[in-house]
């Protein structure tokens, strides 16, 4: 059966050294592609806010839905610079996962069976 067939091979990836660092740049960029949405988002309703604010006419209702999303958009801000905060913490201090690269950037190394 073996010579009509051939022996099968079983690969689930821990022979290739590159599969880790390919899962932890895909799981880099998605945190960092995550981060740029959500200031972006943030940023964008910040300027709404404000435009909503300019006007508004004299309109109490108006302004007090305006003062509100710029609000939210600034406590959106915040909590995102203290996840970022609190990832870099966990994840490079503690665990060591994330580390420093050349360029300046984060890069996310994961553990690898064997080593």
């Amino acid at each position: 059966m073996d010579k009509i067939f051939g022996t099968p091979k079983i690969s689930i990836g821990y022979d290739n050294p590159s599969a880790p660092a390919a899962v932890s740049t895909i799981i880099d960029f998605g945190i960092k592609l995550f981060l740029l949405v959500a200031a972006l988002t943030a940023l964008f309703y910040m300027f709404w806010g404000a435009y909503d604010f300019i006007t508004s006419s004299g309109d109490s209702d108006a302004i007090s839905k305006a003062r509100n999303k710029i609000f939210y958009s600034v406590i959106g801000l915040i909590m995102i610079f203290v996840i970022l905060s609190i990832y870099v913490y966990v994840a490079a201090d503690m665990l060591g996962i994330a580390t420093r690269t050349e360029d300046g950037g984060w890069g996310i190394f994961l553990p690898r069976i064997g080593e």
